[in-house]
C-alpha cells in the first residue's frame, strides 16, 4: 500500500508559504509515498516538489496538478506523467478545463463541493473523483459530499487541504499500488486518519493571503476576529 497525502498547497498559492524542500523533508520523515500538490491556479508547486524529488533521489510520487478557479468554483486537475502543464488562463472556464483535461488524459477532482461552488451537480457528473472529506469543511458539508459521491458513483477522496506542515499529517490515506501516480489516484483509498484543520491554521492562512495579496484590511479583520475581546463590565 502507498501512504499518501492529497490536496496540499505550497508557496505558489496565495494563502500558503510552504516551500518544496521543507515539505519534502516532512513527507519523507512520515514515510509518505505520494503527495498531491494542487496550488491555486498554478502547477508550479507540483513542478517544484517533483524537481526536489529528482534532485534528492527521494522515493515520492508527485503528479502534475493544480486547483483551478472556474466560474463554478475550484476544480483540481491531475495530469499523467510526461504531459506538459496547460496554460492556466486557457482553462479558467469550466467547459475549457473539462475539454482540455480530457484531451490530455487527466483526471478531474472536485474538492469541497459544498464550499464556494455552484452548479455542483454539473461538476459532480463530470468529475472522476469527489472529496468526501476536506479538513477545512464542516462535518455537515463533508456528509453532503459523501452522499454526492455515492449518488454519482464517483471515486472518493480525503483532502488535507493543507496550507502548512501542521495541517498535512492530520488527514492521511493509503492507496493500492499501481504503475503511475494518476492510476493510483484513480482508485478508492483507505482513510488512515481524518482530522479537521485547527482554527489557528485557518487564521494563519488568511493572514498569509492578506499579506501576499497586499490586502491590509483582510489582515486587520482576520486579527480582530481571532483576538479575544475584553469582556464588558456591567
Amino acid at each position: 500500500m502507498i501512504r499518501a497525502i492529497t490536496h496540499i498547497h505550497t508557496n505558489y498559492s496565495y494563502d500558503s508559504r510552504l516551500p518544496a524542500p521543507r515539505l519534502l523533508q516532512a513527507l519523507q520523515a512520515d514515510l509518505v509515498g505520494l503527495a498531491l500538490v494542487a496550488d491555486h491556479d498554478s502547477f508550479q508547486g507540483a513542478i517544484d516538489l517533483a524537481a526536489e524529488v529528482r534532485r534528492t533521489g527521494a522515493a515520492l510520487l508527485v503528479p502534475l496538478a493544480a486547483e483551478i478557479a472556474t466560474e463554478f468554483g475550484d476544480v483540481v486537475v491531475v495530469l499523467p506523467d510526461g504531459v506538459a502543464a496547460p496554460e492556466v488562463k486557457a482553462i479558467k472556464k469550466w467547459a475549457d478545463l473539462r475539454n482540455a483535461i480530457r484531451q490530455l488524459g487527466g483526471r478531474i477532482w472536485l474538492p469541497h463541493p459544498f464550499q464556494h461552488h455552484r452548479e455542483v451537480e454539473t461538476l459532480a457528473a463530470e468529475a472522476d473523483v469527489i472529496e468526501v472529506f476536506n479538513a477545512r469543511c464542516t462535518p455537515e458539508n463533508n456528509a453532503a459530499a459523501q452522499e454526492l459521491c455515492r449518488r454519482f458513483g464517483k471515486i472518493p477522496a480525503y483532502g488535507a487541504d493543507a496550507h502548512s506542515l501542521v495541517e498535512c499529517f492530520r488527514t492521511v490515506v493509503e492507496y493500492p499500488p499501481a504503475a503511475t501516480a494518476i492510476e493510483i489516484l484513480s482508485q478508492a483509498p483507505r482513510c488512515l486518519s481524518q482530522g479537521l484543520t485547527p482554527h489557528r491554521a485557518i487564521v494563519w492562512s488568511q493572514l498569509v493571503k492578506g499579506f501576499k495579496q497586499r490586502r491590509p484590511k483582510l489582515v486587520v479583520m482576520t486579527l480582530l476576529a481571532w483576538l479575544p475581546h475584553p469582556r464588558k463590565k456591567h
